[in-house]
């Protein structure tokens, strides 16, 4: 919803019912899900924002592992709900600041990410970043792990499947 030119605010909020045929759980999943995304364009470069996510309750198995084998049975958990708030403030210099605002004609460009790692080695006590088959390798994601490349470290591509989505990595359980 637009509240005016400079003002937006989103919604949103799933309710999921699993299937647990095979598992005693749905691990990890929760029943509920919301987020609320405000964001302010201040003027032609400023810009901020804040978003809202919650997660609720997730059933989840702990065991105590020792040198990489589990102790004991593994024991059912409930994890809590939990809402993390984000804040973001910005300056836009031009189109070509943000990492995928050209990528696949911006498709990417209003996806959420508090923030990436590019890929380094430890050279002695300092990390420094290091190009793996000629190309520098960023992760990324919420959600899931997602990978984006460079060549040069100012223009990013992010990994796609077949279907030109994004190619979802690691599949993240908190």
């Amino acid at each position: 919803m637009d509240i005016n030119r400079n003002f937006k605010l989103a919604l949103k909020a799933e309710y999921f019912g699993y299937s647990t045929d095979d598992e005693a759980e749905a691990w990890n999943l929760p029943d509920i899900e919301a987020s609320l995304f405000l964001d302010y364009q201040i003027d032609e470069h400023w810009f901020a924002g804040a978003n809202l996510f919650f997660v609720g309750e997730r059933k989840d198995q702990f065991a105590v592992e020792q040198s990489f084998l589990p102790v004991g049975l593994p024991k059912t958990i409930t994890l809590d709900s939990f809402f993390d708030i984000n804040a973001h403030v910005g300056y836009k210099i031009n189109s070509q600041l943000s990492a995928f605002a050209k990528a696949n004609e911006g498709k990417f460009l209003d996806r959420w990410s508090k923030s990436g790692s590019i890929i380094t080695k430890l050279e002695g006590e300092n990390q420094v970043v290091v190009k793996i088959d000629g190309k520098y390798w960023m992760y990324w994601g919420e959600q899931f792990i997602n990978l984006a490349w460079s060549e040069n470290l100012y223009d990013w591509y992010p990994s796609l499947d077949d279907m030109g989505e994004l190619q979802q990595q690691i599949l993240v359980h908190c």
